[in-house]
């Protein structure tokens, strides 16, 4: 998680008889055994689409047209965890 690094899932585009069956990696966390997904683990990103694309940061739904570009930002995010007794 503090590797400075971001764990990428590339899906390619197949029936939807075909999603469905692969859907069950979801549920086992093996997304990146399913057929035609395949993982990497990068520190930037680009992706590219022909007009509008959804994208979601922590949950927050965002739109953007043609192009996101993602990187990962070493410790900008700072984390306070109470003491517990």
């Amino acid at each position: 998680m503090d590797d400075g690094r971001l764990e990428a899932l590339i899906v390619n585009d197949r029936p939807p008889l075909s999603r469905l069956l692969a859907a069950r990696h979801l549920a086992f966390g093996t997304a990146d055994r399913a057929p035609g997904v395949i993982r990497r683990s990068v520190t930037s990103a680009v992706v590219e689409t022909d007009g509008e694309i959804l994208y979601h940061v922590d949950g927050e739904i965002g739109r953007a047209r043609d192009r996101v570009e993602v990187r990962i930002r070493p410790n900008a995010l700072k984390v306070r965890v109470p003491l517990v007794r």
